[in-house]
């Protein structure tokens, strides 16, 4: 079972994307906390693997089931979209009480919400998958290609379009000194 603190930051990560315009959905929680855990290097305590619509965390769905179980977090439908996340019952209890990793990671958290935000699902997918070819150790024009091979639906321009948002958000993110590992870029 995961931690109090990871579910506060979690939590966190899905109330910052909503108030930088995001729906925040599940696949929004994903991709944010992606770029959280293999950007910036915040110990999320959760692995990603590649799947059909970019990076994704099993781990991290099933902390979201264990928090809605627990009240922290409640799924809200509007039509005609999927549900979006929103604070439990039990949800502003455990910021309070448990307050660490949200103290400690909050310029990283506010940073992936505010570049993350407004994006919607497919630009998500494209960016998510440009880090991870990225850390995959690809560069250049290979990154482009690379995402091609392993979306086919991703069509050459959006996959350079990816690669240049994601060069601008790593810049920005290494400039600010929010990488926690100074070390690697993307």
């Amino acid at each position: 079972m995961a931690s109090l603190d990871q579910y506060s930051l979690v939590l966190e990560l899905a109330l910052s994307l909503k108030a930088n315009g995001s729906w925040a959905g599940e696949t929004h929680v994903q991709k944010a906390g992606y770029f959280l855990t293999t950007l910036l290097q915040v110990p999320m305590g959760v692995e990603f693997i590649l799947y059909k619509h970019g990076p994704f965390s099993f781990e991290l769905r099933e902390v979201l089931t264990d928090m809605e179980a627990n009240g922290f977090i409640k799924w809200q439908s509007i039509p005609p979209y999927g549900p979006s996340i929103g604070e439990g019952e039990l949800g502003s209890i455990l910021r309070a009480r448990f307050p660490g990793l949200i103290n400690i990671y909050r310029n990283q958290v506010d940073f992936v919400a505010g570049q993350l935000g407004s994006r919607n699902v497919a630009n998500l997918e494209r960016l998510a998958t440009a880090l991870y070819v990225s850390k995959e150790g690809y560069a250049g024009p290979a990154r482009v290609n690379r995402i091609v091979e392993l979306k086919p639906h991703v069509d050459v321009l959006l996959a350079e379009k990816a690669v240049d948002d994601l060069d601008r958000i790593t810049t920005l993110a290494f400039d600010s000194n929010l990488v926690l590992n100074n070390q690697n870029r993307a």
